[in-house]
């Protein structure tokens, strides 16, 4: 998996430990079947609330 912020939250700390979350929940599972092609861009929002 790859995985790089697109936007900043602003704060350094908490964009590394967004990648460092993706790179513990790794190995994630294949897409299925229907999805083609060797390469799937996803994005996702993270919100965090202290």
């Amino acid at each position: 998996m790859n995985a790089q912020i697109t936007r900043s939250s602003g704060d350094q700390t908490f964009d590394g430990e967004v990648l460092l979350m993706l790179q513990r929940a790794s190995p994630v599972p294949a897409p299925p079947i229907e999805v083609k092609g060797e390469i799937v861009n996803l994005s996702t929002p993270f919100t965090f609330k202290p």
